[in-house]
């Protein structure tokens, strides 16, 4: 399925600062690469539960720049932190992986994705050099716009057109995903990182996260997104510096809890103890369960099945050109989030409620992890009142202690 997304024009003049540091820096003329962030419009937590996912990719992203060397060294440089990473070849083709107390919490999303492409028994031979790498993302980190999976994906591409290796958007996909599992150690779904190498502007990818089949689907015409940064940033693995450090975070929480509902449910179901995901209960079925699951489970159970729902209902309403319903499922899908699921907080609340009290809003969600990162409102274009965002960042500010930062763009496909 061919599926790129290329940067904007504002981007591309971000793209151009990039590739001048690299030359300031190595004295030579890099190959470019460029990866997007993704806003989550519906079916939040359930890639892991084996149900599809609604994501939509952003204007903004990460970029690279990449040249090979000529001895075995890797320099990887992050103009984000101001500072940098160097490693071999050797090392990176380590077994098991060196407890290097050189990572640091970016550096470790790239070695992941270097480790898992230099273990590749078919592509490591064509990785011949050394190589410098300069990494810049316009994606704040810890937002809930997936900067990790996009600096993974820019990173898998970066090499890939370096060294002109052999495979497509959805194999960098899956390289970024076991680099983030695999090597950082937050137990995610392929999510984030399919809609980053999948994404098409002005479409949700409609992904089945059990059989990995994607597809396009247009938003209705004359929508816009706003972007809602609550300010409050958060990390989803207990430590991202040491590789196969325990992993402790509420995400990893919720990912026990649904394993658990599993079990339970399977235990207790007709199929004699036949292991099914989550994602494919249905609602009646985990409240027939709800006696053996206890309250906690229940929730996180109903979050999932009921999101799982939100999802196929989302892709009819989009097949319809029904933006209202669609709307209305996003909201729905923050309450289930912040009531069932419980990974809202005050700061999204206080975001998502004020929006959705706005003519021309359809509907308002935290998107990624929660915990903290960004709320979204869908709405009309038009709907957008600098006065009324004003007041509302002001009355943010005033409850928070922090200036929210507000940013819009189109949802729907650009006019032919």
């Amino acid at each position: 399925m061919p599926a790129k997304s290329e940067p904007s024009e504002a981007e591309a003049l971000f793209a151009s600062r990039v590739e001048a540091a690299f030359v300031e820096r190595f004295a030579a003329r890099p190959q470019l690469a460029f990866a997007p962030g993704r806003i989550n419009l519906l079916g939040e937590h359930v890639d892991y539960n084996g149900g599809s996912v609604l994501p939509l990719v952003t204007a903004h992203g990460t970029h690279a720049a990449i040249a090979r060397r000529a001895d075995e060294q890797v320099t990887i440089v992050s103009l984000d932190e101001a500072s940098a990473y160097r490693t071999t070849l050797d090392e990176l083709q380590a077994t098991p992986a060196p407890r290097d107390a050189r990572y640091f919490a970016w550096a470790a999303y790239v070695v992941g994705v270097l480790r898992d492409v230099m273990h590749d028994a078919d592509l490591a031979p064509r990785v011949t050099s050394g190589f410098d790498l300069v990494v810049h993302g316009s994606l704040a980190r810890g937002s809930g716009l997936s900067s990790s999976a996009s600096l993974e994906v820019v990173t898998a591409r970066a090499l890939r057109e370096c060294f002109e290796l052999d495979f497509d958007d959805a194999r960098s996909a899956d390289i970024a995903h076991r680099a983030e599992t695999g090597f950082v150690g937050l137990p995610c779904g392929i999510m984030d990182m399919y809609a980053v190498a999948l994404g098409k502007p002005g479409h949700a990818l409609h992904l089945d996260c059990t059989t990995r089949r994607a597809a396009h689907v247009a938003l209705p015409r004359g929508l816009e997104l706003w972007i809602l940064d609550t300010g409050k940033h958060r990390r989803l693995v207990a430590s991202a510096v040491v590789p196969s450090a325990p992993v402790s975070s509420p995400y990893a929480e919720r990912v026990r809890a649904c394993r658990e509902a599993e079990r339970v449910l399977a235990l207790g179901g007709a199929l004699g103890g036949q292991h099914r995901l989550l994602a494919s209960y249905s609602e009646r079925e985990v409240r027939a369960a709800e006696a053996q699951l206890g309250p906690t489970l229940t929730r996180r159970a109903l979050h999932v099945v009921t999101e799982a729902q939100r999802v196929r209902d989302g892709v009819v309403a989009l097949a319809n050109g029904d933006a209202e319903r669609f709307g209305e499922l996003m909201t729905a899908s923050h309450r289930s989030c912040a009531d069932d699921y419980a990974i809202s907080c005050a700061e999204l609340d206080f975001l998502v409620d004020a929006c959705s009290e706005q003519a021309g809003v359809l509907g308002a969600r935290l998107t990624g992890a929660g915990f903290g990162g960004v709320a979204i409102a869908l709405a009309r274009e038009g709907a957008w009142d600098p006065a009324r965002m004003q007041a509302l960042a002001e009355a943010y500010e005033a409850q928070f202690g922090f200036r929210p930062r507000f940013d819009r763009c189109r949802a729907s496909p650009q006019e032919v």
